[in-house]
């Protein structure tokens, strides 16, 4: 063998794979075919590297998504992120109980990434209710190439939060 147990092999696969799903992606128009391509792929990569616990994004994906939808911006900068980290923070806490100095590929690896990009929506959300209304905020200015003025529709932001090219690894990027 090559030394490699079966979720590294799984985990180095999906990684590879991400190539020519992201030259066939670059052929899909802008637009709501492009964000399911990006939302299925993305939840078929993860059931492939991590099995079941892909529900962990979806389940955190689609809290996120009620708490943009219903919070006020300037309570959703905050509630989001912390959300976000606790989320993450407990599930460092349970691989540690439950396999304590061991290595396990898990849930967490994806959620930190998904944890940067909710962070970065809830400020970018922020930022363009901030500009929308005229408030002159320095950081928001300095953000503004990245300030949302309006919440993405669900199929928009899980394409987002699933999205196959930095779903494993990151690097997290800005909702675009």
């Amino acid at each position: 063998g090559i030394g490699m147990d079966t979720e590294t092999v799984s985990y180095v696969l999906g990684l590879f794979v991400c190539y020519p799903l992201g030259m066939i992606m670059a052929q899909i128009p802008f637009g709501m075919a492009r964000h399911l391509f990006s939302f299925i792929l993305g939840a078929f990569l993860l059931q492939f590297t991590l099995g079941v616990q892909w529900i962990h994004q979806l389940i955190s994906s689609l809290i996120a998504y009620a708490m943009i939808v219903i919070l006020p911006r300037k309570t959703l900068k905050t509630v989001l992120p912390m959300f976000a980290m606790l989320y993450l923070t407990l599930g460092h806490l349970h691989r540690q109980y439950v396999n304590y100095l061991g290595w396990d590929l898990d849930f967490t690896g994806t959620q930190m990434v998904l944890t940067m990009k909710l962070y970065m929506i809830a400020y970018n959300l922020y930022d363009g209710e901030l500009l929308a209304k005229g408030v002159d905020n320095r950081a928001a200015k300095k953000c503004q190439a990245f300030a949302l003025k309006d919440s993405p529709n669900l199929l928009e932001f899980l394409g987002y939060t699933f999205c196959f090219s930095n779903l494993l690894a990151g690097p997290a990027t800005e909702y675009a």
